[in-house]
């Protein structure tokens, strides 16, 4: 191979490269973002536990006015909310912030219920008992000093919750809802969550083998394989087989082969692995969110991947497949919690297929842990951070 060969294939890919970077960089800046972060987590805030409750509470409470009674309407989508006596008014933010989310939209909200898992009603509930119906489990508290006993509450309650609580509540129309979701008490709805919630039922409504979605991963824990491809939609509506099948990379190759027959005619195997390698670091750095943002906005599409393990803020039940969840899963509860064997473990190991949203559709704000009583770092801090650096 001759010098002014390489020399002219160096300044080709420092060229790609170089166009690569401005593209995505103008995508970042042009594509919205769905992420609840910048709503929730002002950057000004972001490293006072305090001043952000405070922040979002102050929010919460220009929204509370405007929360009603529920009417009797039919809703293919019922949520309950497993609360807990936190004492931080989280609860008042979940409420809101989800009606709130409706609203903005001008859609009707979905059939609500609060799955209380304290042994009586705390003084936080009594502000929506006339709004929002209560089921109160009446077992004994949640504050245990041994964490098997807290790990093995959490899992049975989170069950329970899951069991058939409206069965005492009036349906005029005699409909049942097609989807239930747990969303727990620490774990805000993002601003476009009606909108999200829309995609992603229409989506189970076609693939009926789907069992339940999580819709929500720390970021910062999501592997390769879960980073979605903007042109997976396209390869989706040609071919269902091949849909999970394309990962990020696909997107540097196939841009990079294109770039190398237009300018090379011919495509260099060796010049083609080396340049797309690099355009995917570039890529991967602006994080799965970017990719999930990009999508959404070309197709309106939520994507669902494999589950991986981890975290149970919100996951959304096809209900009609809870009679059969139910008993496997608490029967696994009562005989592996109490070892420290967790109910986002004893789900996903479960023979229910699952799936995972590509982006968050809740934000998580419980700074303290419950289980491991000590402060965490959240993954939508972590996120505002690095915005800012």
């Amino acid at each position: 191979m001759r010098w002014h060969d390489v020399i002219a294939k160096a300044i080709a890919s420092l060229f790609c490269l170089f166009v690569w970077r401005l593209s995505l960089r103008t995508l970042s800046r042009c594509v919205p973002t769905y992420a609840g972060e910048q709503k929730y987590f002002p950057k000004h805030l972001i490293n006072d536990d305090h001043a952000l409750n405070r922040y979002r509470l102050n929010i919460s409470e220009q929204i509370y006015p405007r929360l009603r009674k529920q009417a009797d309407h039919f809703s293919p989508l019922e949520i309950r909310i497993i609360a807990s006596d936190r004492r931080q008014n989280y609860l008042a933010q979940v409420i809101t912030f989800l009606v709130d989310a409706y609203q903005s939209h001008k859609q009707l909200s979905p059939s609500l219920e609060i799955c209380n898992v304290e042994p009586e009603v705390f003084e936080e509930l009594r502000k929506f008992k006339m709004h929002v119906p209560i089921r109160t489990l009446g077992r004994r508290s949640s504050r245990s000093s041994r964490m098997n006993e807290t790990i093995a509450k959490e899992a049975a309650d989170y069950w329970k919750c899951l069991n058939h609580t409206t069965k005492g509540r009036i349906n005029t129309r005699n409909e049942d809802s097609s989807y239930i979701m747990l969303l727990e008490d620490d774990a805000l709805v993002v601003p476009e969550f009606a909108r999200l919630m829309t995609s992603l039922m229409d989506q189970l409504d076609r693939r009926q083998h789907i069992d339940y979605v999580k819709m929500y991963h720390p970021n910062q824990l999501r592997k390769i394989p879960s980073i979605p491809l903007v042109i997976n939609f396209i390869i989706y509506e040609i071919s269902s087989h091949f849909y999970q099948k394309f990962q990020a990379i696909s997107i540097c190759i196939l841009v990079c082969c294109t770039y190398c027959i237009v300018i090379f005619r011919r495509v260099l195997l060796f010049w083609s692995l080396l340049t797309s390698s690099l355009m995917y670091l570039e890529l991967r750095s602006y994080g799965s969110q970017f990719l999930a943002d990009v999508r959404y906005y070309l197709t309106d599409t939520v994507y669902l991947s494999s589950p991986e393990s981890c975290c149970t803020p919100a996951v959304l039940f096809r209900a009609s497949k809870v009679p059969e969840i139910l008993p496997q899963l608490s029967l696994e509860t009562r005989r592996s919690a109490r070892t420290g064997h967790a109910k986002d473990h004893i789900l996903d190991e479960s023979p229910f297929v699952g799936r995972q949203t590509d982006m968050n559709l809740v934000v998580h704000i419980g700074a303290m842990s419950s289980v491991r009583k000590r402060r965490i770092t959240l993954n939508e801090v972590i996120a505002v951070q690095a915005r800012n650096d």
